[in-house]
């Protein structure tokens, strides 16, 4: 069966993308920003997606039995009396035949948002059953959503109403610090350099088995629109100004954010007791040792350190893809499973996105006027550029999906100097200098890095570094003395492989290859023009190797 998965529509959405299944087998995954250089994508159309997916393996959209989408828009129509457009179908609104010509149409399915967020980590968390945690800003009803999984099928055992919100909590609480509402990460990183303060008490109620908002209405419905993050937001804002002794840092008003480590701390603090009380909760009601996690809340690793440390979980899965990108691969694989097919693993890897061959590479090189060779030893060469000190970029095979660099698309150095750390976040990336960055190792050097053998090929969660290694990777270790680490595995990723083992250690400073406020790279010639931005020593791509450390300096670069 073939399966195409989408995410993204025209009205408030963001991280549209299109995911293709076939026999149960991920083909082909991409999110729309690649294509379209717009990050998040918001209220867009999957479509640059959805053709890249198709042209994949070589189908078009008749060829498809099914087409996906991860939220039930019919419903949010009706109970929020939002005026319909006037299609034809389903179908040519998302594809319209314009841009996907055919000759028949293949059925269209809406999925109830939280649903296809929670099969996106049930039939890939590699267990018959687990408990299901799914939390983000908002689903059509909830704002978090408790199931128990067993074979392949998800029973809903509690929602949590939208007006407490996890999601739009931290929203309002990156707004309220001076940055932009899809900054958790960042807010994340600055919560390690704060303390918790006494606002905490007027903030959540932590019950026995969840958490409540007191202070916030449950019943936040806004007729005729989709979502209700802006009321939310904009109820948190008052009641942090009430709270904090801080006033709101309002964007570009030129305030320091490192001066709300505070608020941040306090604000991560809520997130991490309300989130682990909800999953001893649904641990304790479904009797599991195994916890599947998804939805955007899914993306802080540092929350996803402490539920990995429970004694009541023996093994967490986070979808790696865990913000709404992740619905067009849940909404398209539950469908396949309820069709009898087969669910394949991820098997460690995210590399589902576009390919370049050599030609292509090399044609954007030459169009560059960039000094380019093609190494005997492309891996030994690489290694050779980073252990002297260099920060290079690494462009091979295909490109991940989701927003972690993972040995595709990546930025490349030694992670021993924390000298590293300012020049990557300070003059390449140009942000702010406590940005925390994070490792890739090989597994079988996990265990005296990390204390522990791990397998954790996604950079979701954070864990400890030993004592011994931790003045060793300074550019790499947070403020808390954790890290986010990368496991990579020889069978999955033999190439990366085999560059870290050429490093000490079998350890690499890996972050995501792209400039501020940009998507990672998407083609070659976009890995070109962000190295020369970034300032990077060399590019490897593909066979090549660019020199670019006197690339400013070059009349013929275009």
């Amino acid at each position: 069966m073939l399966v195409l998965g989408l995410n993204g529509w025209g009205r408030r959405s963001h991280d549209p993308a299109a995911c293709l299944i076939a026999d149960g087998q991920i083909v082909a995954f991409a999110e729309e920003e690649r294509f379209t250089r717009y990050k998040h994508g918001f209220d867009s159309l999957p479509v640059h997606a959805a053709r890249y997916c198709l042209d994949a393996v070589g189908v078009g959209l008749a060829d498809v039995d099914a087409v996906t989408f991860g939220w039930d828009v019919p419903r949010l129509v009706s109970a929020r009396a939002i005026l319909p457009e006037h299609i034809s179908s389903e179908l040519e609104h998302f594809l319209p035949r314009k841009l996907f010509p055919r000759r028949s149409e293949p059925r269209f399915e809406f999925v109830d948002h939280h649903l296809a967020h929670a099969a996106s980590a049930l039939l890939y968390a590699e267990a018959s059953s687990a408990a299901v945690l799914v939390i983000d800003g908002q689903g059509e009803e909830a704002s978090a959503t408790a199931y128990h999984g067993r074979d392949g099928k998800l029973t809903r055992l509690r929602t949590y109403p939208i007006g407490w919100s996890l999601g739009f909590f931290y929203e309002a609480a990156c707004s309220y610090t001076g940055m932009r509402t899809y900054d958790a990460g960042k807010l994340m990183g600055l919560a390690a350099h704060g303390q918790p303060t006494d606002a905490l008490d007027g903030l959540v109620r932590i019950t026995a088995d969840g958490y409540e908002f007191p202070h916030m209405a449950t019943d936040h419905v806004r007729l005729g629109h989709s979502d209700d993050q802006e009321p939310i937001i904009a109820a948190w804002m008052q009641h942090f100004a009430r709270s904090f002794s801080l006033p709101p840092n309002r964007l570009g008003s030129g305030t320091d954010v490192y001066a709300y480590r505070d608020v941040a701390a306090t604000v991560q603090y809520v997130l991490e007791e309300a989130v682990l009380t909800m999953a001893r909760d649904v641990l304790r009601t479904t009797g599991e040792r195994v916890l599947a996690l998804a939805g955007g809340i899914g993306f802080n690793a540092t929350l996803n350190g402490k539920l990995r440390q429970l004694p009541e979980i023996d093994r967490l899965f986070v979808q790696p893809v865990a913000g709404d990108a992740g619905v067009a691969l849940g909404s398209a694989a539950l469908i396949a499973a309820e069709s009898g097919d087969r669910i394949s693993t991820l098997g460690g890897s995210l590399a589902l996105g576009p390919e370049f061959n050599a030609d292509a590479i090399r044609q954007a090189l030459d169009e560059a006027g960039v000094r380019y060779s093609e190494p005997a030893d492309i891996v030994g060469a690489t290694a050779d550029r980073i252990t002297t000190g260099g920060l290079v970029g690494w462009f091979q095979g295909r490109a991940e999906v989701g927003p972690r660099a993972l040995g595709s698309r990546s930025l490349l150095a030694l992670p021993t100097e924390r000298e590293t750390r300012d020049r990557v976040n300070l003059q390449a990336k140009r942000r702010e200098a406590w940005r925390p960055l994070a490792p890739s190792m090989q597994t079988e050097h996990a265990s005296e890095i990390l204390g522990e053998q791990l397998h954790l090929p996604y950079m979701v969660v954070t864990t400890r570094v030993t004592d011994s290694f931790r003045p060793l990777l300074g550019a790499v270790v947070h403020e808390d003395g954790t890290t986010r680490p990368q496991t990579v595995d020889a069978a999955t990723h033999p190439l990366y492989h085999n560059l870290l083992g050429l490093l000490p250690h079998g350890i690499a400073l890996n972050t995501s290859f792209n400039g501020r406020d940009e998507p990672i790279v998407a083609t070659p010639a976009q890995a070109l023009a962000s190295s020369r931005e970034l300032g990077l020593d060399a590019l490897i791509i593909g066979p090549f190797l660019a020199e670019l450390t006197d690339a400013s300096e070059d009349s013929s670069w275009n």
